[in-house]
């Protein structure tokens, strides 16, 4: 744990040479630092350029130098921001030079976590400040700046501040039982328990679109050997990425690469061919291709519309329930299944006529699956909340208090003082989520996976 009260320094922007770098200072002695190496006053906000001279008074180099008072500054304490020209040997000078006038190197994530020691930002701001460092989709990014905003914390805020009226209402209950006051509002209590609960888990339950977001939606294609599988994957990426060839069975074990769709990161999968091969490569690679139906979130079922659907009409039936389309692939080529097929009526799914041979069906396939993925709502909403894990275990911690205080609630005798330690469980559940008392360890973890520079 960084000490409060320190001088701490990073560079900000990546190592390597690049037009401008970045050094960054927090802490109580940038004033002094700032008269040391520029000769003049610090003005708030004022970036001016001038000579950056080391302790031996050379020139290092030419900079933008911006100064911040606290607490109007990122982290909340006085801030240096110096940017020079992007050379390392350059950097490496200044801040050699830094900490020898008495500077610290950054911990992971130190100017992120004074901001929010500061009142700069609550726990889940915080986080998202790494969600948007590392987003790679316009979406991703989009959620981030949402969660930056502060836009879980006022929701929570507004569920802990009806909590906490309830719990007025029953203390005051409490305290005055033998006053002769009227009977506390019981239903009507459980009424309002019952729908912070519901909003509670709502919120719990965008974690879902956590791994969309991040990691991109999952699209498997799978089928038959010789499908046509990998030629398609290669018409989707614009590039050779599978090996294609025209003996059965040359993919042996799954493919991966993302593609962007508008502002969403959708990973396409090709999987090895699923026949009734006995061998035991084939059997293992088959394996494997179902695992990966497990974990896909949509599924594309290419056919060979040349060839007869023979065994392959078995991998239809594994299907059931799933989400998906069908590629009538080669359609290029004479065809001997048609879209009203038995097999794909019972399947239900959109049938598509494609050929990874022509070129304009790649842009019609994408196309085809946004429109896809809208309709069947597996893409989530950008400006929707995407909570992480941590927060949804507190959230889901949160809504089983407040049940197991809407089953109290339900009793003939209500027990007050029962309720209500469920009730404050779930508030200070709630708490933690925007970080109010999390321990030192869990910050620790947190922001360990933060870079240095931020």
């Amino acid at each position: 744990m960084a000490e409060v009260g320190r001088t701490f320094l990073a560079p900000s922007t990546p190592a390597g040479h690049s037009g401008i770098a970045t050094v960054r200072v927090s802490g109580p002695s940038c004033p002094r630092i700032y008269r040391e190496i520029f000769y003049s006053e610090p003005v708030h906000r004022l970036a001016s350029c001038r000579d950056y001279r080391d302790l031996s008074g050379e020139i290092v180099d030419r900079v933008l130098v911006t100064f911040f008072t606290g607490p109007k500054s990122f982290t909340g304490d006085d801030v240096l921001e110096i940017s020079c020209h992007g050379n390392p040997l350059i950097v490496e000078r200044i801040v050699t030079d830094l900490i020898d006038r008495g500077c610290l190197p950054a911990d992971p994530g130190e100017f992120t976590r004074r901001a929010f020691w500061n009142g700069k930002l609550d726990l889940s701001q915080a986080e998202a400040v790494a969600d948007l460092i590392h987003a790679r989709s316009w979406a991703a990014l989009r959620c981030a700046r949402r969660q930056l905003s502060g836009a879980l914390g006022h929701i929570l805020s507004g569920v802990r501040e009806d909590l906490l009226s309830i719990l007025a209402a029953m203390e005051s209950a409490i305290d005055f039982s033998d006053e002769g006051l009227s009977e506390p509002k019981w239903e009507e209590f459980r009424g309002t328990v019952l729908l912070l609960r519901k909003k509670i888990l709502s919120l719990a339950e965008t974690f879902r679109n956590r791994s969309a977001i991040e990691r991109g939606v999952g699209v498997v294609l799978v089928g038959a050997p010789n499908g046509g599988k990998s030629s398609l994957l290669n018409a989707l990426l614009g590039r050779e990425r599978a090996l294609v060839s025209p003996t059965a069975g040359t993919t042996r074990d799954f493919l991966e690469e993302p593609i962007r769709l508008g502002p969403w990161l959708i990973r396409i999968i090709d999987t090895a061919g699923i026949s009734e091969s006995a061998s035991e490569l084939d059997l293992l690679s088959m394996e494997r291709s179902r695992e990966k139906l497990t974990e896909a979130e949509l599924i594309f079922w290419v056919v060979d519309g040349s060839q007869k659907l023979g065994n392959a009409e078995k991998i239809g039936k594994d299907l059931t329930g799933r989400t998906g389309a069908i590629l009538l692939n080669k359609r290029d080529l004479p065809q001997k299944i048609t879209q009203s097929h038995s097999a794909f009526r019972a399947l239900g799914w959109p049938v598509w006529e494609v050929s990874a041979k022509i070129s304009e069906d790649s842009g019609r396939i994408r196309d085809l699956l946004q429109k896809l993925l809208e309709e069947k709502r597996i893409l989530p909403d950008g400006e929707d909340l995407a909570v992480n894990f941590r927060q949804m275990a507190l959230l889901r911690e949160a809504a089983e208090a407040l049940e197991r205080a809407e089953k109290l609630l339900r009793e003939n005798f209500v027990r007050a003082e029962c309720v209500t330690e469920e009730l404050n469980c779930a508030n200070k559940t709630l708490a933690a989520v925007v970080g109010e008392g999390v321990s030192e360890k869990v910050l620790d973890r947190i922001f360990s996976t933060f870079c240095i520079g931020k």
